[in-house]
């Protein structure tokens, strides 16, 4: 607020209360004069200050608003100002007064954000710092309906990453599936099964965390708790959420297939980095130009979302989910139980009786024969 604004709401406030005091002290000597037998007392003191509305002070085409009511912010039976909504419970009570809030054009008050609320935005900032960002995101913060610049820049990429998630890794499983599913690996020696078993166990929690993305998580989350929200920003969110969640369940079947048709160690590293790649890529093509739109669409959503009449609750109680997210938990918390168990597999299961037949020589790395001859 600019200093001459408030020098005028200052003044006319004041105004107000000067002329208050002098009527009650006009009142008092009325009512003293007539007790002494001095004056009339049927004169009685009326406060003529507008009750059917609040104090308004208009700015140019903006009006702004002043609601006055008790000390504490604690409404009593008399007090009949309108009911503004909105504004921080922190500033009632400090002045008996709530401060100044906006109209917009639309003649909608604009809320001020709780500490909840400002707590969260900044939470989901620094996860967006953190690299947390996605293409799903990104498509659904710019209202993946509409045909605005930064929507059309995305929707090619969002396309890429679908065939790169969907696709290769069904294409990937069906090979393996194909070439015939097993439990055993093909090597027996302690220190390459050991490898395996640890490489597999970190590729699966990589899988869970990229298939757990926390700004999309969140995001989706304080959606669903929101009234009115235009399903081009929520669709792009549960796709992604979806899409995420069946490629860790693939890639973890893969990976493991992979593993029992390996006999180098290095394979085993270069096969975890090309998964976990597939994994992440939905993050990976997030660049800096769209983290920048991603970012001003989030500011724009929030605010019209947390600072309009429109939500469903104006609070933000982390402790909530949705039920998109509810099940996404549920089946990551099956994927991350299937790692475990795949990775306790790879390490004391037994080796498979005719390994030579089982060992895909056309996957090693740089294609070079194997040592003991055949190919």
């Amino acid at each position: 607020m600019d200093m001459p604004m408030a020098d005028l709401i200052r003044r006319e406030v004041q105004a107000e209360l000067s002329i208050h005091y002098e009527r009650i002290m006009m009142d008092v000597e009325q009512r003293i004069a007539a007790a002494l037998g001095k004056g009339s007392a049927q004169t009685k003191f009326s406060l003529n200050l507008p009750k059917d509305r609040p104090l308004q002070v208009v700015e140019g085409a903006s009006p702004r608003m002043l609601e006055l009511s008790p000390r504490h912010g604690q409404k009593t039976e008399e007090d009949n100002w309108p009911n503004l909504g909105g504004g921080a419970a922190a500033d009632r009570g400090k002045g008996g007064y709530t401060p100044l809030q906006e109209i917009d054009e639309e003649g909608k008050i604009v809320r001020r954000m709780s500490e909840s609320q400002n707590a969260w935005i900044d939470t989901w900032l620094e996860t967006v710092e953190a690299g947390e960002l996605d293409v799903y995101t990104c498509l659904g913060l710019s209202n993946a309906f509409t045909n605005t610049p930064d929507t059309r820049k995305i929707w090619a990429k969002a396309c890429s990453v679908t065939v790169l998630q969907l696709l290769v890794p069904s294409i990937m499983l069906l090979s393996e599936f194909l070439g015939g599913l097993t439990i055993h690996p093909s090597v027996s020696d302690p220190g390459f099964r050991f490898i395996g078993a640890v490489l597999y166990g970190y590729s699966v929690y990589t899988m869970y965390n990229n298939a757990d993305g926390e700004c999309r998580c969140r995001l989706l989350n304080m959606m669903m708790h929101h009234q009115d929200v235009p399903a081009g920003f929520w669709v792009p969110l549960i796709v992604g959420e979806i899409l995420n969640v069946f490629v860790a369940m693939i890639l973890v079947l893969t990976l493991y297939q992979i593993y029992t048709h390996q006999d180098e160690p290095a394979d085993l590293i270069l096969n975890a980095v090309a998964v976990n790649f597939l994994g992440s890529v939905d993050s990976e093509f997030v660049n800096h130009d769209m983290e920048k739109d991603a970012i001003s669409n989030f500011k724009e959503f929030s605010n019209d979302h947390f600072s309009r009449d429109n939500a469903k609750g104006q609070e933000i109680d982390e402790s909530t989910e949705s039920w998109v997210d509810f099940i996404v938990r549920i089946v990551l918390y099956g994927v991350a139980t299937c790692g475990l168990i795949g990775a306790a597999m790879f390490l004391f299961v037994s080796t498979a009786e005719k390994p030579e037949k089982q060992i895909n020589h056309s996957a090693r790395h740089a294609n070079l024969p194997h040592p003991d001859g055949y190919h």
